[in-house]
């Protein structure tokens, strides 16, 4: 295997795993985790995240 398709072979999925989890995490379900956090969840407060 060249050092060409090796490079590809590991950028892709990580910049395929960063999008999806961006998408889910973020895009998807981030207003979820907002409501669930302002009902008194155990999530982290928000200024610890930042």
């Amino acid at each position: 295997m060249d050092r060409k398709k090796l490079i590809g072979a590991i950028v892709a999925p990580f910049v395929i795993l960063f999008g999806a989890g961006f998408l889910v995490d973020d895009a998807w379900l981030g207003t979820t985790y907002r409501e669930m956090r302002d009902a008194g969840f155990s999530f982290r407060p928000e200024e610890a995240i930042r």
